[in-house]
């Protein structure tokens, strides 16, 4: 069968977290904003309720920190916990960057590992793409990603490929 694209990333940890980040879906940020909702809601209902009762305004500004520090976990660390345990699990613990070759054929592609395991994915089993400064992201089923680097195509394009996924899916 004729390949219709290739691509080759070599997988930094900057790169993973790029990828990690982009492929978060919808619901996972609509989740965080309605949870920013609520924490938002509480804070003003609170603070209505301390100037109705004369209450301190210690109290309020205390509040008001604990809120301020809880939305910086929810929207800067979480989002980035685990990374670097999961880059090193991807990398087999080697202490050296992982890295992808993709191939692309007309209903699926075939990535292959530096160690020579592949992984083979159908077209009809992607469930997302998205795009980030540097990387493609497709997310499959069975909560595998793919990443692919931007400039990494010695072969084709993502336009390219695009077209034959939407016959597929």
């Amino acid at each position: 069968m004729e390949p219709i694209a290739k691509n080759h990333i070599t997988i930094t940890p900057k790169l993973f977290q790029e990828g990690r980040l982009a492929s978060r879906g919808y619901a996972y940020k609509r989740g965080i904003r309605n949870l920013i909702l609520i924490l938002a809601l509480v804070f003003v209902v609170t603070g209505a309720w301390m100037l109705r009762t004369s209450g301190s305004v210690i109290y309020l500004a205390g509040e008001l920190i604990f809120v301020c520090a809880i939305l910086a976990w929810i929207v800067f660390v979480q989002p980035r916990s685990g990374n670097k345990k999961k880059f090193q699990a991807m990398a087999n613990g080697s202490g050296r960057n992982p890295e992808r070759d993709t191939v692309f054929y007309k209903d699926h592609f075939v990535v292959t590992a530096e160690t020579g395991k592949t992984m083979t994915v159908y077209y009809k089993d992607i469930l997302g793409i998205f795009e980030s400064r540097n990387l493609w992201v497709i997310n499959c089923q069975d909560k595998v990603s793919v990443l692919l680097k931007k400039d990494g195509f010695s072969m084709g394009d993502m336009n390219t490929i695009k077209e034959y996924m939407g016959e597929c899916m």
